[in-house]
């Protein structure tokens, strides 16, 4: 259920358009640490970001970079290794398939959209999840052709017109839907925040119709979730804004409100189980519980920064967070220490490949600016 990298032949992931001309010089990831192989206003000879018009591509060869689009969520298909997808700013979708050795620049309806996750079940049967340009509101797009074409399944603004008493959602009233997960080719969930300051999180038993299955009210405050995670075919979690935390145990049918004892926006979960699981945050929140969140119990992390990213491979993990931040842990969150990026842009995903071999993404400020980080050491 978790976010995938994709990676090459080499020890670096590699998505490219085209495969144009490349230099006998490349980047080489560092034996220790994390290595910047791709960063805004760089000339990278390994692997970079290329691209005109802001849609920027990671590609092989040595070319100097334009602006570093936004990714927000990549997706790796679990039953072919060649197939994967990322999703971000300016309504890019980028799609290899061929692990990563190629990616193309799908045609999407929308170059302004905010694409903020990305589910692939199948080769053809891919859903992604954002704020839509076209017909505002957020939207739930799939296709069944592979990318081919796409449709909408779901607009925030259509299924939910009145949310803010009739109104136009404001620039800081605007629909959202951040993170979207398929247990199997008809049932999927999809998480996210309404214009009236509320959570939501959808269910759909088809494939294609949506209903609301929680919906949480909390008028004044800017309510949201961010993170919808599963554990199996019955327990998951949902983690948001205002330290919310939900979870279900009867695959969604109904969702519980869990007491996190903090205040803070909590940006990502992963479970390594039903009842160990972890969850990040707004000024160096950790939270972990072992008891399937009866309890969550704050975890010294070491730094204010606010942390977006967890990722775990085996009793190892790490979270990215902004400033340039990441942390790791060997005995499964219960300690924290900082590794060095070389990068002050915020890390907003990590994907481990391995214990040893990862990947994470950091996003800059609002002209889409970021770097690509890599790690064979464990970051260590």
């Amino acid at each position: 259920m978790k976010k995938c990298f994709w990676i090459g032949m080499c020890c670096a992931a590699v998505m490219m358009v085209g495969c144009g001309s490349s230099s006998s010089s490349s980047t080489t990831v560092g034996s220790s640490g994390w290595t910047v192989v791709a960063s805004s206003g760089e000339t990278v000879s390994g692997t970079d970001f290329i691209g005109s018009d802001q849609r920027n591509l990671l590609a092989t060869g040595g070319v100097t970079q334009n602006q570093i689009s936004g990714y927000y969520d990549i997706q790796f298909l679990s039953s072919n290794s060649n197939v994967g997808w990322a999703v971000g700013n300016l309504g890019e979708v980028l799609k290899t398939t061929n692990g990563g050795s190629n990616a193309s620049l799908l045609a999407f309806d929308g170059s302004d959209s905010i694409l903020r996750g990305v589910f692939p079940m199948t080769e053809n049967k891919v859903w992604i999840v954002g704020r839509d340009s076209v017909n505002d509101g957020a939207s739930i797009f799939a296709t069944t052709d592979g990318g081919t074409t796409w449709s909408v399944q779901l607009n925030t603004k259509q299924e939910y017109p009145n949310v803010i008493g009739g109104g136009e959602r404001s620039e800081y009233n605007q629909d959202r839907i951040n993170s979207v997960v398929f247990l199997d080719e008809n049932t999927g969930f999809a998480a996210g925040g309404l214009g009236d300051n509320s959570n939501v999180i959808l269910k759909t038993t088809d494939g294609t119709n949506w209903t609301s299955v929680y919906r949480d009210y909390t008028v004044g405050t800017d309510d949201e979730l961010h993170k919808i995670f599963f554990v199996d075919s019955t327990t998951g979690y949902a983690v948001g804004n205002q330290g919310a935390i939900v979870k279900t145990t009867n695959g969604g049918t109904s969702w519980t409100v869990q007491a996190s004892g903090v205040t803070a926006d909590l940006l990502d979960v992963i479970c390594s189980s039903g009842d160990r699981c972890l969850t990040v945050g707004d000024s160096g929140t950790i939270l972990g519980t072992l008891d399937g969140g009866t309890t969550w119990t704050s975890i010294t992390s070491g730094t204010t920064q606010d942390l977006a990213a967890i990722e775990g491979a085996g009793d190892k993990a790490w979270v990215g967070g902004y400033n340039g931040t990441i942390l790791y842990s060997s005995n499964g969150g219960t300690t924290w220490t900082s590794q060095t990026t070389n990068t002050t842009y915020p890390i907003q995903d990590i994907y481990m490949v391995s214990e040893t071999v990862g990947f994470a993404v950091a996003s800059g400020n609002a002209t889409n600016t970021g770097a690509v980080l890599a790690t064979i050491s464990g970051g260590q």
